[in-house]
Formats: C-alpha cells, structure tokens, sequence
C-alpha cells in the first residue's frame, strides 16, 4: 500500500516538529537575555531577609504563538492519520471522522460504535478493523477503575481541541546550592530556610532562601528555568516544550500503528483475493 494516504498527517507533524524547535530556540534566548533579577529584601514580619528571583520583562508572544502552532498542528495529525486509514482500508469516511479521544475504555467504545450507551442504538463510526489498534492505543486517561491510559497525552488533547491560546508561566529548580561562609550570629526566632522551588506565578518571581537579618551570607546556587503549562493539573508547571514533545511522539506512534494496520488489512485483502 502506498503511504500517500497518510502524507498530510507526516506533513503536520513535520511542521509541529519544525515549530518545537523554534520554540526551543526562542525560549533559551529569552533565558540568555537577563529577564530576570536576583532581588534581596527584607521581610519585617519574620525579621528575614529575602533572597529572590524575579522576572523584570514579559515573555515575548512567539513563544506562545510557537506553543499553541506546534499543539495544534498535532492535533491535526491525529485526525488525519485516521482519515487516512480508513480511506486506506477501502472505507472512505462519508462525514467528517475525528480522532476517538475518549474519557474510559467503555467511553472509547462508544466513539467507535462498538457499544451504545442506555436507550441507543450502536452506530459505527470507525472502520471495525481499526478497533483493535485504537484500543491498543488508549487514548483515555489514567483511572483507578481500569488500566492503561495517558494523562498528559489527555489532557493535552483536550487544551488543543478547546483551541484556546495555551496558558503558560514558568517552572524553576534550583541546583548546586553552596553557602561558602557566613557572618554575623542567629539572634532572636528568625531561622535560615530554603525556599520551595516553586515559582510563584501572581509574583512571578521564586524565593530562594530566607535568613536572619542579622546574618550575611554569599550564599550560591544554580537555577534552571524553563517556560511551563499554566494549566489545571496535571499539566499545571509541566515543561512546555517536553510536554509538546511527548505528545508528538504519541502522535507519531498513532500515526505509525494506523499506517500499518492499514498495510496488514490490504495486504491480506490482496492475498485472499483469486488469482
């Protein structure tokens, strides 16, 4: 069987891969650009000071423009690889036919017409000999009621069918951290604590440590930062672009198994065929 069937679903990922890497390279330039500043305060309500990190200028809009590009031209793939495959398989869809994004199992079912829900009648609405690779697929995500399923996968699957600009901010993790020496003496309840890691997106800034006033420190560290989901959980803080990543990768795989269910039911068509 020739691939032409699946060519534009190859096409939108080739172009979501293109836009993952422009999103890369945008974001490492506005990290490389001193966005940001370190910030030291002092806190009168718990006679600390405050060592911080905040950003000083906005996230420039390619980078969201890029993130919402590449999520929905793999939103596209998924529809279009099993359009080809049906049209593959000699069951070219009559209506518009839709990627089988589902909630359960039992829900996966009823998208593709192998069960219908109380008081309907069943109507198929996916080629019967494509239900084994798409349950084998799992596009549903994770419950205690059944296995398998894919969270992330789901949940980006329902930002970019809501097809809303991607709500984002940022993560932060702090590494290397070295207090080479200190001065001055702990006085009163004040106490030396670590900040959480955790980027507070209303501030837009994250705290590192807290110390007695009393005492100065060239306390060291390094931070890696990164553009994130600011969406509910559990996409909430999740690297954006690794995030973008594995939902292509899904995509990719979704499109491979398509395909190649595909070849198998012509091939043996072809072969059960007279001479």
């Amino acid at each position: 069987m020739s691939s032409h069937h699946f060519a534009s679903a190859i096409e939108m990922l080739d172009w979501a891969r293109d836009a993952i890497h422009e999103l890369k390279i945008s974001c490492d330039a506005f990290f490389n650009a001193n966005n940001f500043r370190e910030v030291r305060e002092f806190d009168a309500d718990t006679n600390q000071n405050v060592l911080k990190i905040v950003l000083i200028s906005k996230l420039p809009q390619r980078i969201p423009r890029k993130a919402n590009e590449a999520l929905l031209n793999i939103r596209h793939s998924f529809d279009r690889s099993i359009y080809a495959a049906c049209t593959a398989i000699g069951h070219p869809p009559k209506d518009s036919i839709y990627f089988p994004w589902a909630d359960s199992p039992t829900d996966l079912d009823y998208k593709l017409g192998a069960k219908a829900k109380p008081g309907k009648t069943p109507k198929i609405r996916v080629p019967i000999e494509l239900w084994d690779v798409l349950r084998e697929l799992e596009p549903y995500g994770r419950s205690d009621a059944y296995s398998g399923g894919h969270n992330f996968i789901r949940e980006l699957a329902k930002i970019a069918n809501r097809k809303h600009t991607i709500r984002l901010n940022f993560g932060a993790a702090v590494s290397g951290i070295d207090f080479p020496s200190f001065s001055g003496s702990m006085k009163g309840p004040a106490k030396f604590e670590l900040g959480n890691s955790r980027w507070d997106t209303m501030k837009n800034e994250i705290v590192l440590a807290r110390f007695p006033s009393s005492i100065e420190t060239d306390y060291k560290y390094t931070l890696h930062m990164h553009v994130a989901f600011n969406e509910s959980p559990p996409l909430k803080g999740a690297n954006l672009i690794g995030a973008l990543s594995v939902f292509l990768t899904y995509a990719q795989t979704v499109l491979v198994r398509l395909q190649g269910k595909a070849e198998t039911i012509v091939g043996q068509e072809v072969h059960a065929s007279p001479p």
